[in-house]
């Protein structure tokens, strides 16, 4: 899996984020992390996305920019690092 930035804006509409997460997931895609906002009829969505190494940026990047009136921009990024055992608090309250 390869990690994804993926920035997107354009004029807000009901349906949008449905048609980025299908492609996404047509994709084998994963949604890992998401920042969205609207400033009067703009709409702008900044994710995280890992996805499969075989599929190219290039591919990733026409299907989403296909969307009508949205512009998209896909970086790679390092992979998420994941870690097996976290770490634990214990929280002891006494009272």
């Amino acid at each position: 899996m390869k990690s994804l930035i993926i920035n997107a804006f354009g004029i807000d509409r009901f349906g949008l984020v449905s048609e980025i997460s299908e492609i996404i997931y047509r994709l084998n895609g994963n949604i890992e992390k998401s920042h969205m906002s609207k400033i009067d009829k703009e709409f702008s969505i900044t994710m995280l996305a890992t996805i499969n190494t075989a599929i190219t940026i290039k591919k990733i990047s026409l299907q989403l920019n296909a969307i009508d009136d949205l512009e998209v921009h896909v970086k790679e990024v390092p992979p998420i690092k994941t870690t097996e055992n976290p770490d634990k608090w214990i929280i002891r309250v006494e009272g």
